[in-house]
């Protein structure tokens, strides 16, 4: 019987099934984003935890440098 996979695209955690098992079952308490790459391009993304995700947002997401943020200070 062929085993489904689901690796935390973060920490790489994996969880395995069964393929005729329900998804929902076997990642209950997971996150999973749906990713548009474009045309004809969609991707889901799975997460084991919110820590996780947030990393993962974090990564691709770049943030406002604080030197930037400093500059307001005065």
């Amino acid at each position: 019987m062929a085993q489904a996979q689901f690796i935390c695209r973060s920490c790489g955690k994996q969880v395995r099934g069964s393929a005729d098992e329900r998804p929902c079952e076997r990642l209950a308490g997971w996150l999973m984003v749906t990713e548009w790459g474009g045309p004809g391009s969609v991707g889901n993304c799975f997460f084991c935890c919110t820590d996780c995700l947030k990393a993962w947002a974090d990564a691709r997401d770049p943030q406002v440098p604080d030197v930037f943020i400093r500059a307001f200070d005065r």
